[in-house]
C-alpha cells in the first residue's frame, strides 16, 4: 500500500525512576503497544476501517525517556471521516478522546445532544457541565480497545 501521510508522535515518560536512569522493560513495552492499539482505534475512526496506521519506533532521547514515533497512515478509504489524511487530525482526535474521559471522570455520561450538522455531539458530565466533541470521540471511547 502506499503511503498517504506521515508525521511523528513523541511518547514521554517523567518520574523517579527515569531520574535514576531507569525505567522497567515490560512497562515500556506496554505503554508502547498500548499506544499503538489506541492510535489503531482512532485511525479506524478518522479514516475508515481499509485504513492503518504503521508506528515505527524512531529515536530515544532527552532527559526524560522520550521515544519518538513515525506514523504513516495507508489505505485511506474514500469516505475518510477527516479528508486532510493528515497524522495530526489522529492526534487531535486521540486528544478529544482523553478529554472526554477527563470529563467523564469515569462516569456515564448524564446527556448526550449530537448535531449532526456540526458533526459534533454536547456531552453533560455527572456534575452538570457540558463541553462538545467532534462525534467520533464517542465512537472512540465505546470501542473495547481504546478502553483499555
Amino acid at each position: 500500500m502506499q503511503t498517504i501521510t506521515e508525521d511523528q508522535l513523541s511518547l514521554e515518560y517523567y518520574g523517579a525512576a527515569v531520574e535514576k536512569g531507569q525505567l522497567k522493560a515490560k512497562d515500556v513495552a506496554r505503554y508502547i503497544l498500548a499506544l499503538d492499539e489506541f492510535m489503531n482505534v482512532i485511525t479506524t475512526e478518522a479514516y475508515g476501517k481499509d485504513a492503518s496506521l504503521c508506528m515505527d519506533v524512531s529515536g530515544f532521547r532527552g532527559q526524560s525517556f522520550d521515544i519518538d514515533f513515525l506514523l504513516q497512515v495507508v489505505g485511506l478509504s474514500s469516505g475518510a471521516l477527516f479528508c486532510t489524511s493528515s497524522p495530526k487530525d489522529l492526534i487531535t482526535l486521540a486528544t478529544d478522546s482523553i478529554k472526554l474521559c477527563i470529563h467523564l471522570a469515569g462516569n456515564q455520561p448524564k446527556q448526550c445532544t449530537p448535531d449532526s450538522n456540526a458533526n459534533t455531539v454536547n456531552i453533560e458530565n455527572s456534575n452538570g457541565h457540558t463541553q462538545v466533541f467532534h462525534i467520533q470521540t464517542l465512537n472512540v471511547l465505546s470501542d473495547p480497545k481504546a478502553a483499555n
